[in-house]
């Protein structure tokens, strides 16, 4: 592939040299015997390599090289170094007929300068893909923040007035209502994982630590999400002790990781099934422990579980919805607050989610 090669060298002879080795190899050549005269030949056709001569008056090849390194436009453009003081000059000035070695020696210079302009083209490739996936993950975000605020005035009149005619109605028509309210809290379960999931990726989710009361975070969380679970006529059990000591976290990324568990507990506790919250304190820690009845998980999914978006049903498949993002969160939510989520599972038995944190 032709290139357009810079070669800058105060011995004309040289550069004629290297020129015509350039050009047998099917490059174009611009020659410039004088650092500045090379600068300006770089900022007016932008080359795809330049051939630098370290050891020439005035201006030198290093500061030619630094002086490229600081034009924005230039700064990625491949310099290879080369002197042939001793070698290659003396042979011309003399006219003595070039050897083998400085045969070798021009022909590694020509495979080199290939080499240097095929990796700074492919380095070029990946810092354009960079910053179009870059932009492409901005806009990702933006489309997130403004979607999940859009969504979320109309769903909670939604839920509102749901709720509201659900509580007048009676029969078949309370049912109905039902299903419209359950709907609408699953639509607004994603829409807080897709909220949450951007805070995390973006550096946003903020966190100030302090003193946690993990029995009033719980009793916040199933106040939250007792309706789902009453659906399903499940029983959730609560054993926290009141001498409980406090954690060290902060509330509201609690709140979220603790509701994040006990909604995964529900979606995949059959009906009638039961869970059990309950909480202790271990060597410097608290521990809040959400055991199900549920469906279990195999032990060779236990750790890609917490993978984004990893379900382990078959998509195509699949009975219970969401888009694989809870426990994802949760994890990483986890580790912003300096917790820790363990899970424990038997496969048709259920499985048991531990959060630990530092005691206060």
């Amino acid at each position: 592939m032709e290139r357009l090669i810079l070669v800058v060298d105060d011995d004309e002879d040289v550069a004629e040299t290297i020129e015509r080795a350039l050009r047998r190899a099917g490059h174009r050549v611009l020659v410039a015997h004088r650092g500045a005269d090379a600068l300006q030949l770089a900022r007016e056709n932008h080359p795809d390599l330049a051939v630098l001569d370290i050891m020439m008056p005035g201006m030198n090849g290093v500061d030619v090289c630094r002086h490229i390194r600081a034009n924005p436009e230039l700064a990625h453009m491949p310099l290879l170094f080369l002197t042939a003081k001793g070698e290659i000059g003396s042979r011309i000035e003399d006219s003595t007929p070039f050897t083998e070695g400085d045969v070798e020696l021009l022909a590694v210079l020509g495979s080199q300068a290939a080499i240097a302009i095929d990796n700074a083209r492919l380095f070029q490739e990946i810092q354009t893909a960079y910053q179009k996936l870059a932009e492409l993950d901005h806009l990702k975000s933006e489309f997130i923040s403004i979607a999940a605020h859009e969504l979320r005035s109309p769903l909670a009149v939604v839920l509102t007035y749901a709720a509201l005619l659900e509580a007048e109605a009676t029969g078949q028509m309370r049912q109905h209502l039902g299903q419209v309210t359950l709907a609408a809290m699953q639509l607004k379960s994603i829409i807080d994982e897709m909220v949450s999931l951007r805070e995390i990726d973006t550096g946003q989710a903020q966190v100030a630590l302090s003193d946690v009361a993990i029995a009033e975070t719980v009793a916040r969380v199933l106040e939250d999400l007792n309706l789902l679970a009453s659906r399903k006529h499940q029983h959730v059990d609560i054993q926290i002790p009141t001498d409980l000591p406090l954690a060290r976290g902060d509330p509201r990324l609690v709140f979220l990781i603790l509701s994040n568990l006990l909604s995964n507990a529900i979606k995949f506790t059959p009906e009638e099934g039961s869970i059990t919250i309950s909480a202790h304190s271990e060597e410097g820690r608290v521990v809040t422990t959400i055991r199900d009845t549920g469906v279990g998980i195999p032990e060779a999914e236990l750790e890609r579980i917490f993978q984004r978006f990893y379900q382990v049903e078959d998509s195509l498949r699949r009975k219970h919805g969401g888009i694989g993002l809870g426990l994802a969160i949760a994890r990483e939510m986890a580790n912003l607050v300096g917790g820790k989520i363990e899970v424990a599972s038997k496969e048709g038995e259920g499985s048991a989610f531990s959060l630990s944190l530092p005691q206060a």
